[in-house]
């Protein structure tokens, strides 16, 4: 393996995501250690540092707490109201007009 393992991947997953790609450079003594790691797991070395990094996100939580915090007092806000009010609104219908502002959102974006 070269040091400065530049491989580069275009196209989509087999679940329709696109591909992205990341090019590292690594000494020469980092590239042999990640080559060993990998046959030594029975991969390639791409596919190796693609677990490590999965793995090292896995525990990254993509919500930050302002927003999670939002969405519980919104959340309780509601119920009071259902509470006070006994009105409710059928999911179908929530996610309906959810549906038509994302679309509209979008097709303003172009």
């Amino acid at each position: 393996m070269e040091s400065g393992l530049h491989r580069v991947y275009a196209g989509r997953m087999a679940n329709g995501a696109h591909k992205h790609t990341l090019t590292i450079t690594l000494d020469d003594e980092t590239a042999a250690r990640l080559e060993s790691a990998a046959l030594e797991a029975g991969l390639e070395p791409e596919a190796y540092l693609n677990g490590m990094v999965m793995d090292g996100l896995a525990d990254i939580d993509p919500i930050p707490e302002s927003a999670r915090r939002f969405q519980q007092e919104q959340a309780e806000l509601a119920l009071a109201n259902y509470d006070r009010t006994g009105i409710s609104f059928p999911l179908e219908d929530v996610l309906e007009e959810f549906t038509r502002r994302v679309e509209s959102r979008l097709a303003e974006r172009g």
